[in-house]
């Protein structure tokens, strides 16, 4: 859409939007925004805290009537008036308050941790184990330090403060939410301090959630049965998700289920050349997800709790062992496993665990959830190499980044595209085609750290601040203008 001039705008637009002070009025917005729509095409130059505060102060007044609850929120104002808000806060140091609203509203991906043990080939991000780094002086890291988190954190928070609002926030449910994890599995989460010691997700999610108001995402493919350090961390995790109070902080509970994780896949690649081993990698496949469905059975009563099943689609040309039919066969034998396991060992179960539902049983409770098999994969990542190369899915997916590419100097504008904090702090935008680097980057300590390269591999054009300080209207004021300029 072609934005004019604000001088520009003609006498009809501005008798039905404006009052007489260039203020618009209510009954018009179903967003009031106190003071005029100002129009630029360069970054604004740093404010300074007190004209910030007393423009603020001097805004909600205004404005406390007709905002039910005075619930604001920067769509409130003119985010340029704010400028300097942020003042003296270290994580947003060389950030305008145009670009931490920018990145406090589109943060959905937060790669905490970098690196993924599962190797599931069908991995969209293609996710590789983390890097193996011997030094602490290392110029890689694998993780957000628990200083750097703890700063992003009380950054956050001191803005909300400032202006009695979180700034991340937004009312679209779909972008309500943070995953904490790009590349990576929630049960391998953990962020280490300078000392050494290990802070996990009972920390992480509620920080994350009182600094930013949205609801956090867990997602996890398992762990091995054996691993007793893992095992101990699951468990603790559904006594914090099991906790009542803690439901505010939770957007779902995932448990990942398919055909496609290295285990399984390895079992399909020998499945002719060596059936023996092709049945010992399935059965270990197996009883990992029996135990992680086992382990997590007291929360087959929270809505919050899914399990993600899929499998390739009928007119996919990869192998017949990821579709539908024989992967049934797999989610049958692990309901037969897990059916013996609960038989076994529901008395202890009970114990350790302290309640779990009598409504029916485990198995049946989840029964549902195990029988929802979804075909929704994309030749995307690892997964393209599963696929013939001329096949209709491989050019769907061809078209789609070619069309990314084209579109590539309004992608800070799609809704469709995330916004993704990698553990050195730098910011890029991307979806499940394509990825475009950022030239914002928060204040971390370990900000010039390098760390392992990112899926969809990042393309050249660069999103510049100029480009994100310039894009004033937002999409509410866009519909609104639409008819008028």
């Amino acid at each position: 859409m072609k934005i004019h001039h604000q001088q520009n705008i003609t006498d009809k637009y501005r008798k039905k939007i404006y009052g007489q002070d260039n203020r618009i009025i209510r009954q018009n917005l179903a967003m009031p925004v106190a003071d005029t729509i100002v129009l630029k095409s360069k970054a604004p130059s740093f404010g300074n805290l007190k004209n910030a505060q007393e423009y603020l102060n001097r805004t909600k007044k205004e404005l406390s009537s007709i905002v039910h609850n005075n619930n604001f929120d920067i769509r409130h104002f003119n985010i340029y008036k704010l400028e300097g808000i942020q003042e003296g806060i270290p994580l947003f140091d060389g950030l305008s308050i145009k670009e931490i609203s920018f990145i406090g509203n589109r943060l959905i991906d937060f790669a905490l941790k970098r690196g993924c043990h599962n190797k599931c080939i069908h991995c969209f991000a293609d996710a590789h184990p983390p890097l193996h780094i011997k030094d602490k002086n290392s110029k890689f890291i694998n993780s957000v330090s628990w200083e750097d988190f703890q700063k992003f954190c009380n950054g956050f928070e001191e803005l909300n403060k400032r202006l009695g609002f979180k700034i991340a926030k937004v009312d679209t449910a779909s972008k309500n939410h943070i995953a904490p994890f790009y590349d990576s599995d929630c049960i391998d989460v953990i962020l280490k301090d300078k000392s050494g010691q290990e802070h996990d997700l009972t920390e992480i999610i509620p920080m994350l959630y009182n600094a930013t108001g949205k609801k956090i995402l867990f997602d996890t493919a398992g762990w091995h049965p054996n691993n007793k350090k893992l095992q101990q961390r699951a468990e603790k995790y559904v006594r914090f998700f099991s906790n009542p109070k803690n439901e505010q902080y939770i957007e779902s509970i995932n448990i990942s289920l398919n055909p496609f994780h290295s285990l399984n896949a390895k079992s399909i690649e020998l499945l002719n050349s060596d059936p023996s081993r092709a049945e010992k990698f399935r059965n270990l496949y197996v009883q990992r997800m029996v135990n992680v469905i086992y382990t997590m059975s007291p929360l087959f009563d929270s809505k919050k709790f899914n399990i993600i099943n899929r499998c390739a689609p009928y007119t996919m040309s990869v192998d017949d062992e990821f579709k539908k039919k024989s992967y049934k066969l797999l989610i049958k034998d692990i309901k037969n496993n897990l059916q013996e396991k609960y038989e076994q060992d529901i008395p202890i179960y009970k114990k350790i665990f302290y309640k779990i539902t009598n409504k029916s049983s485990p198995l049946k409770q989840v029964q549902v959830l195990l029988d929802d098999i979804s075909t929704y994969v994309l030749p995307l990542g690892r997964m393209e190499k599963l696929v013939q190369k001329n096949s209709m899915s491989i050019e769907k997916v061809k078209e789609a980044k070619k069309t990314n590419i084209i579109f590539s100097n309004s992608c800070h504008k799609n809704p469709r595209y995330e916004l993704l904090i990698d553990a050195n702090g730098k910011i890029y935008l991307t979806d499940e085609y394509t990825t475009f680097p950022t030239e914002l980057q928060l204040n971390f300590e370990n900000k010039d750290k390098l760390t392992a390269p990112l899926y969809p591999t990042p393309e050249k054009y660069v999103v510049t601040k100029k480009v994100i300080n310039s894009t004033n209207i937002n999409n509410l004021m866009q519909d609104m203008l639409k008819n008028f300029i």
